[in-house]
């Protein structure tokens, strides 16, 4: 988790760092001795990825001055000023009128940005993501059976090609709230496990702001 974290620190997002890792935890393929296979905790090391836009791709921070998701959110909540029912005035897209059920329409709309559930406008990759493609750029190890080693849980978009990739296990610190993760890696036989210890995170904010 150590690894995961320091990779973190790599992301150029605006909203929040994120690192993932991916590794193997058996390594009876490999010509090891027992006494070096205990010295290495029984796993290695075979891919790593942060959430960052695609290579080419110039950063929100200098393309857009600000995030992309919420510059979009921001253009959408421009765009409805009164509510068509009541006529009452929109604040942050919600009628002010609690009665009325356009309030609970647009409620919706704020809510699924603030889960998340906005996250296909995104231009970065996510971390999970440039894990498992770096596996692919760099030339394939089979995913299969591996374990992710994540700083923030999954989102539904990453918990679909961790399931197609094999990945048989995740390992994640920061809670993020999307049941629907969880229940589609749970279906598919796929172990999320709260990483315990507060090392990693010390790792992190110890370095943070000293990038």
């Amino acid at each position: 988790m150590n690894n995961a974290y320091c990779t973190s620190l790599q992301s150029r997002c605006l909203k929040r760092q994120v690192g993932a890792i991916i590794v193997k935890e058996e390594i009876e393929d490999l010509q090891y001795t027992n006494e070096s296979k205990d010295r290495m905790g029984g796993y290695y090391l075979i891919s790593a990825g942060c959430n960052n836009v695609p290579e080419g791709q110039t950063d929100c921070s200098i393309e857009y001055k600000t995030c992309y998701r919420d510059k979009k959110k921001k253009a959408l909540f421009d765009r409805i000023k009164h509510c068509p029912n009541c006529g009452q005035k929109l604040k942050e897209g919600k009628c002010s009128q609690k009665e009325c059920d356009y309030s609970k329409t647009k409620s919706d709309i704020r809510e699924n940005f603030l889960l998340g559930k906005g996250l296909d406008l995104c231009r970065s990759l996510h971390a999970e993501e440039n894990a498992m493609l770096q596996i692919s750029y760099l030339g394939g190890f089979p995913l299969k059976e591996t374990t992710l080693y994540t700083t923030t849980f999954p989102c539904l978009l990453c918990a679909k090609k961790i399931i197609a990739n094999g990945i048989r296990k995740v390992v994640y610190v920061e809670p993020y709230p999307m049941e629907e993760a969880r229940k589609m890696l749970e279906s598919a036989g796929v172990k999320p496990t709260k990483f315990e210890g507060v090392k990693a995170q010390a790792f992190y904010k110890l370095f943070k702001d000293y990038q």
